[in-house]
């Protein structure tokens, strides 16, 4: 993991380090009970959650994602003799994971599950701290948005947001429905996820779907139609996420995923400007590893 900041990176990096494994979301039994519920199956070797998928005529497809320590080659070779794993992809969490696995011959995957670069607020901080770290025009977006009446309501209404959503996404011209696998997320996590709404007049605007672990709270799917545009009411949103974090005593807040030059999926530049202007670290995480037919080769 890299961290673009100033001072000594050594230090930066040893403590975000310990930052990020401290309840990196896929190594969590919630996690594993989404992933589960859509058709993954999971196995827990020496603390780690390993997710493989049978694939029709080729055996398993198995992902260890942000492992919190590094598991060893004769682990790996176990797991690899139940699952008969065809391609076995792994996520690194540091550099030095990066650097253990692709010494065993693993070589950078074709593809990024996960988000391989993301923005991390600590919350913990002033609220004049944080507004002092945001774009100029977020900080205005955000009390323009308050001024011109739009509210925040909380709710648990799986459905309505979901349906939501889809609508806004169709609009952007993502016409893949995602309906399944907000609902199974919601469903794994619902005692420690939330809703956010952003409505005005009586219209729904805008809303965020959240999920925390114990220190930590990710940004994970978010809609605004153009009135919730025009309102600013996306950023209001992650104000006041940011300010319930902060009365929640959560450490963190992660919006899961930015534009990564080294992963470039040019269609998330937008979306990553609006991530940035909040401020916060940006943290860079090695790129995935990945071995076709492992069994013969470790």
């Amino acid at each position: 993991m890299r961290v673009r900041a100033s001072g000594n990176l050594s230090d930066k990096l040893n403590r975000l380090t310990i930052e990020v494994n401290m309840s990196d979301l896929r190594q969590t039994p919630l996690w594993a009970k989404y992933i589960k519920s859509l058709g993954w199956e999971v196995d827990f070797l020496e603390g780690t959650y390993c997710y493989s998928r049978k694939v029709p005529l080729l055996g398993y497809l198995t992902k260890i994602q942000r492992p919190l320590e590094i598991l060893p080659k004769e682990i790996l070779k176990s797991l690899l003799k139940k699952r008969r794993t065809f391609q076995l992809l792994i996520e690194p969490s540091t550099t030095s994971q990066f650097d253990y696995y692709k010494n065993l011959g693993f070589k950078i995957a074709g593809f990024t599950p996960l988000p391989t670069k993301t923005i991390r607020i600590k919350v913990s901080d002033q609220n004049e701290t944080l507004l002092s770290r945001m774009h100029h025009k977020t900080r205005y977006n955000i009390k323009l948005s308050q001024r011109r009446g739009v509210i925040i309501k909380y709710t648990q209404d799986i459905d309505l947001f979901s349906n939501h959503w889809h609508v806004c996404a169709k609009k952007r011209w993502f016409f893949l429905s995602m309906k399944k696998e907000i609902k199974a997320l919601y469903s794994a996590f619902e005692e420690s996820s939330q809703i956010l709404f952003a409505k005005f007049k009586d219209e729904i605007l805008a809303g965020i779907f959240l999920v925390n672990t114990k220190d930590t709270t990710y940004y994970m799917y978010a809609f605004s139609n153009g009135l919730g545009k025009k309102l600013f009411a996306p950023s209001f949103l992650v104000w006041q996420v940011i300010i319930d974090d902060k009365k929640n005593a959560k450490k963190f807040f992660d919006f899961d995923g930015i534009y990564d030059e080294r992963a470039p999926f040019k269609s998330w530049k937008g979306f990553s400007r609006f991530k940035k202007s909040f401020g916060g670290d940006s943290i860079e995480y090695p790129l995935p590893l990945s071995m076709f037919f492992p069994r013969g080769k470790l």
